[in-house]
């Protein structure tokens, strides 16, 4: 087998409107297309069933839009360039899908999300007096380091569990009309938004539109 030499495409980009309703996988294959359609030279995996070599780091929840969504693909070196690949891809790439920023690397790095922030929109948030009690008693149970739990589905069948979400919460914003959230991912996972809203006290129904991640801090490897 001939040895290909590689680069590492990275590619941020935006997910709104209906787009953000796709599933993880479907959000990947809407992608992998994309690239194809493009004319970027993907490179596969070995065996039976052979797989473009690419990932979306960090998993967007269905119904949540996102500023800052990232995807690693492995592709052939050649004479391409960022530059060159950019609008061939924009013009492949559906409506709600919107590119930030297209790199080219010759060093595979891995990227492991460390923090998100979300924007949920409320309406008459400020008039309403549970919620501005819930963000009070959160805000003092976290400086007090005190368990915010919750009650986690396992999915399925299986029992659900009671889990503190606490030391993935960071720090709590909000203004007339939106809350927003850091909240802290580690090996061991993140808060959920429906958890995030139950902790908040926040009935899914008065929110306005769906949750934005605005964004995402990485630590590179």
């Amino acid at each position: 087998m001939v040895d290909i030499a590689t680069r590492q495409l990275i590619l941020t980009f935006r997910i709104e409107g209906n787009l953000c309703y796709l599933s993880h996988h479907e959000t990947v294959s809407m992608l992998q297309r994309a690239l194809i359609r493009a004319g970027v030279r993907l490179i596969y995996s070995q065996g039976f069933n052979p797989r473009p070599r690419l990932s979306l780091p960090l998993p967007r929840a269905v119904g949540v839009r996102s500023d800052c969504e990232m995807l690693c693909a492995l592709v052939e070196a050649g004479d391409d360039t960022a530059e060159l690949i950019r609008p061939r891809l924009e013009g492949q790439l559906p409506e709600g899908c919107t590119i930030r920023e297209i790199r080219l690397t010759d060093t595979k790095a891995s990227f492991q999300p460390v923090a998100a922030t979300y924007r949920i929109s409320v309406s008459d948030l400020s008039a309403d007096f549970s919620i501005q009690q819930a963000m009070s008693r959160l805000r003092e149970d976290l400086a007090e380091h005190r368990p915010v739990e919750v009650q986690r589905s396992t999915g399925g069948s299986g029992p659900s569990r009671i889990l503190d979400v606490g030391p993935y919460l960071s720090t709590i914003e909000q203004g007339s009309d939106w809350v927003s959230c850091r909240c802290r991912i580690t090996p061991q996972g993140s808060v959920r938004i429906e958890e995030l809203l139950g902790v908040l006290k926040i009935d899914p129904a008065r929110v306005s539109e769906p949750v934005r991640r605005e964004s995402v801090e990485w630590e590179q490897r």
